[in-house]
Protein backbone atom coordinates (compact mmCIF):
# COMPACT_ATOMS: atom_id res chain seq x y z
CA UNK A 1 0.00 0.00 0.00
CA UNK A 2 2.73 2.56 0.76
CA UNK A 3 4.62 1.55 -1.95
CA UNK A 4 1.24 2.11 -4.08
CA UNK A 5 0.56 5.44 -2.37
CA UNK A 6 3.76 6.87 -3.21
CA UNK A 7 3.74 6.44 -7.08
CA UNK A 8 0.03 7.67 -7.38
CA UNK A 9 1.13 10.55 -5.19
CA UNK A 10 3.69 11.45 -7.62
CA UNK A 11 1.40 10.67 -10.54
CA UNK A 12 -1.46 12.74 -8.80
CA UNK A 13 1.03 15.85 -8.27
CA UNK A 14 2.05 15.77 -12.48
CA UNK A 15 -1.37 15.58 -13.22
CA UNK A 16 -2.12 18.27 -10.99
CA UNK A 17 0.11 20.82 -12.42
CA UNK A 18 -0.73 19.71 -15.96
CA UNK A 19 -4.45 20.72 -14.88
CA UNK A 20 -3.03 24.01 -13.71
CA UNK A 21 -1.84 24.80 -17.22
CA UNK A 22 -5.12 23.43 -19.36
CA UNK A 23 -6.76 26.21 -16.68
CA UNK A 24 -4.56 28.88 -17.28
CA UNK A 25 -5.31 28.08 -20.75
CA UNK A 26 -8.81 27.88 -20.39
CA UNK A 27 -8.65 31.44 -18.81
CA UNK A 28 -7.13 32.84 -21.91
CA UNK A 29 -9.15 31.63 -24.20
CA UNK A 30 -12.61 32.28 -22.85
CA UNK A 31 -12.21 34.75 -20.36
CA UNK A 32 -15.96 35.50 -20.47
CA UNK A 33 -16.87 31.73 -19.49
CA UNK A 34 -16.65 30.04 -16.43
CA UNK A 35 -15.27 26.70 -16.44
CA UNK A 36 -17.69 24.49 -14.36
CA UNK A 37 -16.31 22.30 -11.78
CA UNK A 38 -17.25 19.32 -13.59
CA UNK A 39 -15.27 20.06 -16.32
CA UNK A 40 -12.56 20.40 -14.01
CA UNK A 41 -13.41 17.00 -12.45
CA UNK A 42 -13.53 15.44 -16.55
CA UNK A 43 -10.24 16.89 -17.27
CA UNK A 44 -8.55 15.83 -14.21
CA UNK A 45 -9.61 12.31 -14.39
CA UNK A 46 -8.66 12.39 -18.42
CA UNK A 47 -5.39 12.87 -17.02
CA UNK A 48 -4.62 10.38 -14.41
CA UNK A 49 -6.12 7.79 -16.41
CA UNK A 50 -3.66 8.48 -19.04
CA UNK A 51 -0.59 8.06 -16.61
CA UNK A 52 -2.11 5.97 -14.47
CA UNK A 53 -3.52 2.75 -16.79
CA UNK A 54 0.05 1.84 -17.96
CA UNK A 55 0.74 1.09 -14.46
CA UNK A 56 -2.55 -0.94 -14.23
CA UNK A 57 -4.72 1.49 -11.97
CA UNK A 58 -8.39 2.42 -13.06
CA UNK A 59 -9.45 5.59 -12.41
CA UNK A 60 -13.52 5.88 -11.87
CA UNK A 61 -15.61 8.80 -11.07
CA UNK A 62 -18.49 9.33 -9.25
CA UNK A 63 -17.82 6.00 -6.87
CA UNK A 64 -20.85 5.14 -4.32
CA UNK A 65 -19.64 4.78 -0.98
CA UNK A 66 -20.97 2.03 -0.64
CA UNK A 67 -18.85 0.32 -3.55
CA UNK A 68 -15.76 1.93 -1.78
CA UNK A 69 -16.85 0.45 2.32
CA UNK A 70 -16.62 -3.36 2.37
CA UNK A 71 -19.44 -3.33 4.95
CA UNK A 72 -22.57 -5.01 3.00
CA UNK A 73 -24.59 -3.86 5.51
CA UNK A 74 -24.55 0.36 4.70
CA UNK A 75 -27.08 2.98 6.23
CA UNK A 76 -29.19 5.21 3.70
CA UNK A 77 -26.45 8.14 3.95
CA UNK A 78 -23.77 6.04 3.37
CA UNK A 79 -25.73 4.93 -0.01
CA UNK A 80 -26.27 8.05 -1.14
CA UNK A 81 -22.97 9.25 -1.05
CA UNK A 82 -19.91 9.22 -4.16
CA UNK A 83 -16.48 10.02 -4.43
CA UNK A 84 -15.31 12.45 -6.95
CA UNK A 85 -12.32 10.52 -8.21
CA UNK A 86 -10.94 7.28 -6.98
CA UNK A 87 -8.06 4.98 -8.18
CA UNK A 88 -7.94 1.24 -8.04
CA UNK A 89 -5.61 -1.49 -8.74
CA UNK A 90 -7.48 -5.08 -8.73
CA UNK A 91 -10.07 -4.00 -7.38
CA UNK A 92 -8.97 -2.52 -4.56
CA UNK A 93 -9.63 1.46 -3.83
CA UNK A 94 -5.75 2.85 -3.18
CA UNK A 95 -6.90 6.42 -3.51
CA UNK A 96 -10.21 8.97 -3.37
CA UNK A 97 -10.29 12.29 -4.31
CA UNK A 98 -12.71 15.61 -3.42
CA UNK A 99 -12.37 17.82 -6.59
CA UNK A 100 -13.12 21.64 -5.37
CA UNK A 101 -13.31 24.88 -7.51
CA UNK A 102 -13.51 28.35 -5.35
CA UNK A 103 -16.08 30.54 -6.55
CA UNK A 104 -15.57 34.05 -5.00
CA UNK A 105 -13.47 35.07 -2.50
CA UNK A 106 -11.83 32.69 -0.34
CA UNK A 107 -13.03 31.74 3.04
CA UNK A 108 -11.93 29.42 5.72
CA UNK A 109 -15.48 28.93 7.30
CA UNK A 110 -17.32 25.78 8.49
CA UNK A 111 -19.91 26.71 5.51
CA UNK A 112 -17.28 26.92 2.97
CA UNK A 113 -17.47 23.92 0.14
CA UNK A 114 -14.15 23.06 0.86
CA UNK A 115 -14.33 22.84 4.70
CA UNK A 116 -17.11 20.58 3.99
CA UNK A 117 -15.40 18.32 1.36
CA UNK A 118 -12.50 18.30 4.49
CA UNK A 119 -14.73 16.49 6.80
CA UNK A 120 -16.47 14.56 4.02
CA UNK A 121 -12.97 13.01 3.12
CA UNK A 122 -12.34 12.55 6.77
CA UNK A 123 -15.97 10.24 7.30
CA UNK A 124 -14.65 8.58 4.66
CA UNK A 125 -11.18 7.86 5.99
CA UNK A 126 -12.65 6.60 9.24
CA UNK A 127 -14.87 3.75 7.25
CA UNK A 128 -11.54 3.10 5.04
CA UNK A 129 -8.70 3.32 6.93
CA UNK A 130 -6.14 1.85 4.86
CA UNK A 131 -7.57 4.41 1.82
CA UNK A 132 -5.39 7.19 0.82
CA UNK A 133 -7.38 10.64 0.45
CA UNK A 134 -6.92 14.09 -1.01
CA UNK A 135 -8.82 17.11 -1.46
CA UNK A 136 -7.92 19.18 -4.93
CA UNK A 137 -8.66 22.68 -4.61
CA UNK A 138 -9.07 24.91 -8.11
CA UNK A 139 -9.01 28.66 -7.58
CA UNK A 140 -7.91 32.07 -9.18
CA UNK A 141 -8.79 33.96 -6.09
CA UNK A 142 -5.91 34.73 -3.24
CA UNK A 143 -4.94 32.40 -1.35
CA UNK A 144 -4.47 32.21 2.13
CA UNK A 145 -1.59 33.50 3.51
CA UNK A 146 -0.31 31.21 5.91
CA UNK A 147 -0.51 28.46 3.74
CA UNK A 148 2.58 30.08 1.88
CA UNK A 149 6.05 30.10 2.61
CA UNK A 150 8.21 33.59 1.85
CA UNK A 151 9.22 31.51 -1.33
CA UNK A 152 5.86 31.44 -2.34
CA UNK A 153 5.77 27.32 -2.01
CA UNK A 154 3.20 25.19 -0.17
CA UNK A 155 3.45 25.40 3.91
CA UNK A 156 5.13 22.37 5.41
CA UNK A 157 3.57 22.41 8.93
CA UNK A 158 -0.09 21.14 10.31
CA UNK A 159 -3.32 23.24 9.81
CA UNK A 160 -6.42 23.62 11.15
CA UNK A 161 -10.15 24.83 10.29
CA UNK A 162 -13.19 23.94 11.82
CA UNK A 163 -11.71 21.46 14.03
CA UNK A 164 -10.41 19.48 10.54
CA UNK A 165 -6.41 18.92 10.78
CA UNK A 166 -4.71 18.86 7.10
CA UNK A 167 -1.65 19.16 5.60
CA UNK A 168 -0.60 20.96 2.09
CA UNK A 169 1.04 18.60 -0.21
CA UNK A 170 1.51 21.13 -2.72
CA UNK A 171 0.62 24.48 -4.13
CA UNK A 172 0.35 24.11 -8.35
CA UNK A 173 0.83 27.52 -10.74
CA UNK A 174 -0.13 28.31 -13.72
CA UNK A 175 0.55 31.66 -14.90
CA UNK A 176 -0.80 32.66 -18.71
CA UNK A 177 1.08 35.82 -18.85
CA UNK A 178 5.18 36.51 -19.22
CA UNK A 179 6.35 37.00 -15.25
CA UNK A 180 8.03 41.01 -15.16
CA UNK A 181 10.86 41.62 -13.14
CA UNK A 182 10.45 44.25 -9.95
CA UNK A 183 13.47 46.87 -10.63
CA UNK A 184 13.54 48.25 -7.66
CA UNK A 185 14.17 44.83 -5.65
CA UNK A 186 15.50 43.08 -8.93
CA UNK A 187 12.88 40.27 -7.98
CA UNK A 188 10.68 38.26 -10.38
CA UNK A 189 6.87 38.97 -10.04
CA UNK A 190 4.75 36.15 -10.76
CA UNK A 191 1.42 37.16 -12.63
CA UNK A 192 -2.05 36.37 -11.18
CA UNK A 193 -3.09 32.85 -12.74
CA UNK A 194 -4.84 29.91 -11.69
CA UNK A 195 -3.94 27.77 -8.31
CA UNK A 196 -4.26 23.58 -7.65
CA UNK A 197 -3.94 22.77 -3.89
CA UNK A 198 -3.20 19.37 -3.10
CA UNK A 199 -4.74 18.91 0.63
CA UNK A 200 -3.70 15.66 2.69
CA UNK A 201 -6.44 16.00 5.59
CA UNK A 202 -5.17 13.98 8.69
CA UNK A 203 -8.39 13.98 10.72
CA UNK A 204 -10.66 15.97 13.28
CA UNK A 205 -9.04 17.81 16.55
CA UNK A 206 -7.98 14.92 18.49
CA UNK A 207 -8.34 12.10 16.53
CA UNK A 208 -5.65 12.44 13.48
CA UNK A 209 -6.01 9.77 11.07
Amino acid sequence: MVNSEREVSSHLESSCQALAFWLGYQEERSSRHAIREIAIVTELLALLDAKLARKQFKVHCEMPWSDIIPDKHHDCSISMRRTDITIAMDKHIHFALEVKKIEGRFTQTPSAGWVKDLKKLCELKKLRADLAIRLIIVSSQQLPSEWLSQTGRAGRQVFETDSVKYRLRRILKAHPRLPTIDDKNLNLVLKKGPSVVIIEPLGVLGKIL
